[in-house]
């Protein structure tokens, strides 16, 4: 089960704000997420590095800082450790220091809000932690175009509509739905009221499965069939996920053993999936 912690970092360090402060900071700490303090680059991601570079313009002093934003192993180990991060890789790089950035605001929410009013002075504020920043004690090329870096990135995740991840998404194989052929149970005869002394249309009513989901699929004499289903609620992983439970009465597009359809969530927690699709040819 995620710890609080986990889930904040989960639920926004892809939001478009998170995602141009991270770009802007890394522009002025490091050109990628291999590389050391000093310049040279490193190909195992599966920890920090750790490895001790001289700090030319402090005599006796050395730094491990290595990363897209140049993390010391003093301040990605604990991190990782909170988050459950078990690599070094840009993924888990990304996490850290939104986490860092967001602990060292104090308020996540705050910070996205405070970034699109005042980026130099959020800046101003996470100084301490990457020093090349606006108000910070090394001061490099990059440090006077902070605002303009951030607002540009900023504006084109805001277009695109969009977190983009920073590592490749894999999509997992699944095995073919069989779906059971259907059973007829019952018949009846439904009374249309559309006109005077009505006319009589036939539907069928059949038992059937949907991705292991019992479902009852009708047919009538429109060239449709109406599948239905009951859904059990939804049971929450994380206690904070039951403060966003849609409403009852509200609908979302979803897909049930292969069936496109829509789900309505009712007041008793339980869900009801529709799906109207071509009735197949005999």
């Amino acid at each position: 089960m995620k710890t609080f912690s986990q889930f904040i970092v989960e639920a926004s360090y892809r939001s478009p704000e998170a995602r141009a402060l991270l770009d802007t900071i890394a522009g002025s700490e490091s050109p990628g997420y291999d590389v050391i303090f000093g310049g040279s680059k490193f190909k195992d991601f599966s920890k920090h590095p750790e490895k001790d570079v001289k700090i030319p313009w402090r005599p006796g002093l050395t730094s491990n800082a290595a990363g897209r934003y140049q993390f010391l192993s003093t301040t990605y180990n604990p991190i990782a450790k909170k988050l459950g991060l078990k690599d070094f890789t840009p993924d888990s790089q990304d996490r850290a220091a939104w986490d860092l950035a967001s602990t060292t605001y104090g308020d996540p929410e705050k910070l996205k809000q405070d970034l699109r009013r005042d980026p130099v002075g959020v800046a101003s504020r996470l100084s301490g932690q990457w020093t090349s920043l606006p108000g910070g004690i090394e001061r490099n090329a990059a440090t006077d175009s902070f605002e303009k870096r951030f607002r540009s990135q900023l504006d084109k995740y805001d277009k695109e509509g969009l977190q983009p991840p920073t590592t490749p998404t894999v999509t997992p194989k699944l095995k073919p739905t069989v779906v059971t052929p259907p059973k007829p149970i019952v018949r009846q005869t439904i009374q249309d009221k559309g006109g005077k002394g009505g006319s009589v249309s036939t539907n069928t009513a059949y038992k059937t499965k949907l991705g292991g989901v019992k479902a009852t699929s009708t047919r009538g004499e429109t060239g449709t069939q109406v599948i239905r289903a009951q859904l059990k609620p939804n049971k929450p992983s994380n206690p904070i996920a039951s403060l966003f439970k849609p409403k009852a009465g509200s609908t979302e597009r979803a897909v049930l053993g292969g069936v496109k359809g829509t789900v309505q969530y009712n007041k008793d927690g339980t869900r009801s999936f529709t799906a109207v699709k071509p009735t197949p040819k005999q």
